[in-house]
C-alpha cells in the first residue's frame, strides 16, 4: 500500500465535531452575545434587539427590526498555544422596513464575508506542518411579518392587529469549506498535504408568534413562541472526490419568552427626558426558555434559559443556563450590554458574554459591536 491516510477531517482532529454528529458544526455556533448571555440557544425567541446576530438562529426575527443594522465580532475561540488558535470571526447585516427584512453577510476581520473560522493547527505527533483551513458561512435571509405590514394600512379597520404578530423567515447558506488531508508517501518517506473542497446548500426556516398588550400606557406585557428548523432540507456535504457524502448538522429548536416593561409615560410625563423621547421603557424584564433537538434525535435534548434586565433601553444585564449532557457542555452563562441610541433612529451597541466551553476551554469570553440607522425615519425628521 503506497499511501495511508493520517488525518481525515478538519475539526474531527480537534474534537469540535464527530462523524455521527454531522458535518459543519460551526453552523450551530451562536453568533450573538446577547443570546449567549441568556442560555445561548434562547435566540429562537429573542425579538427585542435591533442586532443582526440575533436574527441568525431564527430568521423570522429580522422582521421585528428596523432600518439598517450591522454587527461585528472577532473572538479567539480556542488558544492551543505556540501561536496556534481557532478564531471565530463574524459579521452580519440586516435591512428592515415595516415588517419586511433581508439578512446579508458582512465583511469580517478574517477578510471574508459572513461567519468564518480559520484554523492554523500543528498536527503533533504526526507532523510539524501547519494546516490552514477555514469554514465560511454566508447567510442570505428573507423575513416577513404580515401583521405589521397589514396594520400599517388597516389598523383602524382591524384594531385587534395591534395585539398580535406572526412572522416567518428563511436563511439560505451556501457553504464553502476546505479540508486538509495529510498523506504519508512511502516512495519519498515523508508526509504530503492534499486539500479537498466541499460544497453544500443549507436552508434554515423559522417562525415567531407574539401576543402583546399594554395597560394604560404603563405596563407592556408580551408573550412569544418561536420555532426553527436548522438545515430543514436535510442537506449532505458534497465532496469533490470519491469520499462518501456526509449529513450536515441539523436541529429543531422551539422556545417561549415573556417580557414585562414599565413605560416612560406615567413617570416621566411632562419632563424634559420624556419630551425628548429617547427611550420607551424605564425598566424591562425578560425570561427566555428553549429546547433544542440536535439532528432530530428525540432521545437527546439541549436546554437553555435566561433572563435579561434592562434600564432605559440602554443598559442590560443577562444571565442564564445552558445544559448539553450528551455534548459534555453545561453551565451558567452571563453577559451585559450597552445600547447608546437616539430614539430608535440611530444606535451603537456593545455586548459581552461568557459561556461554558466544555473540555477544550473553561469559558468562551466574547465581545461584539453593532450599529443601526433608520435612514427613512431620519429623513422624515429632517423634512418636517
Amino acid at each position: 500500500m503506497k499511501q495511508f491516510l493520517v488525518v481525515v477531517m478538519l475539526f474531527s482532529c480537534i474534537g469540535l465535531a464527530a462523524i455521527g454528529e454531522g458535518a459543519f458544526l460551526l453552523l450551530r455556533f451562536e453568533p450573538s452575545n446577547i443570546n449567549r448571555g441568556m442560555g445561548e440557544i434562547t435566540g429562537v425567541v429573542n425579538i427585542w434587539h435591533n442586532n443582526p446576530f440575533t436574527a441568525y438562529s431564527n430568521p423570522a426575527i429580522s422582521s421585528f427590526q428596523k432600518g439598517f443594522a450591522y454587527s461585528y465580532a472577532h473572538e479567539d475561540w480556542i488558544d492551543f498555544g505556540s501561536d496556534s488558535k481557532l478564531e471565530y470571526n463574524r459579521a452580519l447585516m440586516t435591512i428592515a422596513y415595516n415588517g419586511f427584512a433581508i439578512t446579508l453577510p458582512g465583511y469580517n476581520s478574517d477578510q471574508r464575508w459572513g461567519i468564518s473560522m480559520p484554523n492554523t493547527y500543528t498536527l503533533y505527533p504526526f507532523t510539524d506542518v501547519n494546516i490552514e483551513d477555514y469554514t465560511q458561512i454566508r447567510a442570505f435571509g428573507l423575513a416577513i411579518n404580515p401583521c405589521e405590514i397589514f396594520r400599517n394600512n388597516h389598523l383602524e379597520t382591524y384594531p385587534w392587529l395591534k395585539y398580535i404578530d406572526l412572522a416567518i423567515g428563511a436563511n439560505y447558506i451556501p457553504l464553502k469549506d476546505e479540508v486538509t488531508y495529510i498523506i504519508y508517501d512511502e516512495d519519498i518517506d515523508d508526509y504530503q498535504m492534499e486539500k479537498m473542497k466541499v460544497d453544500a446548500d443549507v436552508l434554515n426556516i423559522g417562525e415567531i408568534l407574539r401576543l402583546k398588550y399594554c395597560f394604560q400606557d404603563k405596563l407592556a406585557l408580551e408573550a412569544v413562541y418561536g420555532l426553527t428548523h436548522f438545515n430543514a432540507n436535510a442537506e449532505h456535504v458534497k465532496y469533490d472526490n470519491d469520499t462518501e457524502a456526509e449529513p450536515i448538522y441539523a436541529d429543531r429548536n422551539q422556545g417561549f419568552a415573556f417580557s414585562a416593561a414599565v413605560k416612560t409615560n406615567p413617570i416621566l410625563v411632562n419632563t424634559k427626558l420624556h419630551n425628548l423621547g429617547l427611550f420607551d421603557n424605564l425598566f424591562s424584564f425578560r425570561y427566555l426558555n428553549s429546547a433544542l433537538v440536535p439532528n432530530y434525535k428525540n432521545s437527546e435534548e439541549i436546554t437553555g434559559n435566561g433572563i435579561e434586565l434592562g434600564f432605559l433601553d440602554t443598559f442590560y444585564y443577562r444571565s442564564g443556563n445552558y445544559d448539553d449532557d450528551a455534548g459534555g457542555i453545561s453551565g451558567s452563562t452571563n453577559g451585559w450590554g450597552i445600547n447608546l441610541h437616539y430614539k430608535d433612529l440611530i444606535s451603537f451597541g456593545y455586548n459581552y458574554s461568557e459561556t461554558p466551553g466544555g473540555d477544550l476551554v473553561d469559558k468562551h469570553k466574547s465581545k461584539e459591536y453593532s450599529c443601526s440607522f433608520d435612514f427613512i425615519g431620519i429623513y422624515d425628521i429632517m423634512v418636517k
